[in-house]
């Protein structure tokens, strides 16, 4: 198994004020979602949902990274963590994560 790519961080995908960036390229791919409030991550499932879908088309198609099995999500506000999860190609990208209260 080759080790995963390492990109330089870059945005992806916006989705109102979600913005998803992206920070390792491989089989398992990791993506840093940012939010202004820690409350986004707790309220607005759907519009994780749609960026877990979306990364996948986006990954492939804009930047190189087509051999994705499972992307890791991590969200964050002012640096700091309130949201870990993936979404699996075998899932059909379905978005299962954790949510850390402020």
């Amino acid at each position: 198994m080759a080790s995963p790519a390492f990109a330089t961080e870059r945005l992806l995908v916006r989705r109102n004020a979600l913005e998803a960036y992206l920070l390792v390229c491989g089989p398992v791919t990791t993506i840093e979602i940012r939010a202004p409030s820690p409350e986004y991550f707790s309220t607005n499932i759907a519009d994780l949902n749609y960026l877990a879908r979306k990364l996948n088309l986006v990954l492939g198609v804009n930047a190189g990274c087509s051999q994705v099995e499972t992307i890791v999500l991590t969200g964050r506000v002012s640096n700091r963590l309130y949201f870990a999860g993936a979404a699996k190609r075998v899932d059909n990208w379905r978005l299962r994560g954790l949510y850390a209260s402020p």
